[in-house]
């Protein structure tokens, strides 16, 4: 089979080079452009990088979107496989330094470069994989194994390009990419509704006595009011655990974590006051809030949070 991303090449195609600074600066464009595209109302909060950082964080960005599109594009593929096979066949000859493709190529330079660990890239495929073969997660345990997978995991990798200053993060990223992992989920509750791919727990459904459907009702009901509560006290608490994290960064990493984490709280806060915001994906996450909270980044000012960082923001 062709390797599944644009431009990249067959395995009997693939060959050994060694990296040359032309071909990394073109795998880095191409990670920037795929980055921006699919992931353009998260992407502003790392702009403060330099560039060499915000270039690897556009690789990582990159591979999250080839996983989500193979879980698209190979929807059908047989049992005994699953649709992030060919990625992860694509990640490991990119690693060992065959030619894949020259975003990929540019990746592995990134992990190499930052030291992070392969696990790290491998586990939100996973994740991706789960999703796809078991669907709804029936407990709150089965969700958060899978924000671990996938948003642990992906903060993991970003703390290790945003620079650690002190060792024993590990644990607080965890929380930290579960949290926003599930806030992403929960905000893009209406798209899930819609595909029939819901991602937050089954039995927070009944426990509310939430239909998937109402959802997307025009009338707000007090069983999506109950719905978005249980989450999102559920997320605060997830986010205080990880708060330790901002301690382990250096000051341009702290402003990417408070920026993120700014993202995060005015979204849930918006949801709570209107929980009908969730019947259009994003909703929750106005124009006008994004203007307030790159204005603040823009001026070096942190975004107000209830968790997360030092003491002097409390």
């Amino acid at each position: 089979m062709e390797a599944t991303h644009p431009g990249g090449l067959s395995p009997q195609q693939r060959t050994f080079i060694k990296p040359t600074p032309a071909e990394l600066e073109r795998g880095a464009k191409q990670s920037v452009k795929s980055a921006r595209e699919h992931f353009g109302q998260w992407m502003w909060a790392f702009r403060n990088l330099p560039k060499e950082q915000y270039q690897a964080v556009c690789g990582l960005a990159h591979l999250l979107q080839l996983a989500q599109a193979a879980s698209l594009e190979r929807k059908d593929v047989p049992k005994t496989e699953a649709p992030c096979d060919q990625l992860r066949e694509d990640l490991s000859d990119a690693f060992v330094g065959r030619y894949v493709s020259a975003p990929l190529y540019f990746l592995a330079d990134v992990v190499a470069k930052f030291r992070i660990p392969k696990q790290f890239i491998f586990e939100p495929l996973e994740a991706c994989d789960r999703h796809w073969r078991f669907g709804q997660p029936a407990t709150e345990q089965e969700m958060l194994a899978t924000a671990t997978r996938l948003g642990g995991a992906l903060m993991r990798q970003l703390v290790h390009v945003l620079g650690i200053e002190q060792p024993g993060f590990e644990q607080a990223a965890l929380k930290t990419g579960q949290g926003l992992t599930l806030t992403w989920w929960l905000l893009h509750l209406a798209d899930d509704v819609r595909a029939d791919k819901l991602r937050l727990a089954k039995s927070d459904f009944t426990t509310c006595q939430l239909k998937p459907e109402r959802v997307l009702a025009p009338e707000p009901s007090k069983e999506l009011n109950q719905f978005v509560r249980l989450n999102a006290q559920r997320i605060d608490n997830i986010l205080a655990a990880g708060s330790p994290l901002y301690h382990h960064l250096n000051y341009d990493g702290q402003r990417v974590l408070r920026t993120l984490l700014g993202i995060c709280w005015k979204a849930l806060s918006n949801a709570r006051l209107n929980p009908s915001l969730l019947r259009e994906s994003g909703a929750a996450f106005s124009d006008s809030d994004l203007f307030k909270l790159k204005t603040r980044q823009f001026l070096g000012l942190d975004a107000p949070l209830p968790f997360g960082g030092d003491d002097e923001h409390h």
